[in-house]
């Protein structure tokens, strides 16, 4: 039996990178907060690197007296090479975003409003960059979509889903 020397190791398997960060300003009378993080990991397999795992989010929030905006974008994914040349990968993972505005009136209740879900979900999904620019040449995006407005008196829901087939 082989002993493993500290040097035969791949250095980056399971080698990551993480921060988060969140902060806020006031300007004049409204106070915007940031907040988010980011988080990607290197994967190995047999001590060969050949995938990465990817978790990524951004926030943004509005406040003043009679207004609330919340947005929030994330990724997630899991990206591995199906070749030894990486010129093959299979992508899995989901994307989401969402968007919340509200106007209140004096008596603090919702005026009007606009919000809206959105989410994909990657399934199958194959990239090939042998042509030197990446093509997505197999599987489905599923989403759902939530759109929701009040404008006063008028309230509007939509609900959309589908797939996206590559």
């Amino acid at each position: 039996m082989k002993k493993r020397k500290a040097n035969a190791l791949n250095p980056y398997c399971g080698m990551f990178i993480d921060t988060t960060y969140n902060f806020s300003e006031t300007v004049s009378d409204t106070v915007k907060t940031y907040f988010g993080h980011y988080r990607f990991t290197y994967g190995c397999t047999n001590n060969v690197l050949d995938s990465y795992v990817l978790d990524d989010s951004i926030a943004n929030a509005v406040n003043r007296d009679l207004y609330e905006a919340n947005y929030k974008l994330t990724q997630k994914y899991f990206v591995k090479a199906l070749d030894q040349t990486y010129k093959l990968s299979s992508v899995e993972g989901s994307i989401s975003f969402s968007s919340h505005a509200s106007l209140f009136n004096q008596a603090r209740t919702n005026a009007q409003y606009h919000n809206s879900d959105i989410y994909y979900k990657l399934k199958g999904v194959r990239v090939d960059i042998s042509s030197g620019v990446a093509d997505v040449v197999q599987g489905e995006a599923g989403f759902t979509a939530g759109i929701h407005n009040l404008d006063g008196t008028i309230k509007v829901d939509n609900n959309f889903y589908g797939s996206i087939t590559f």
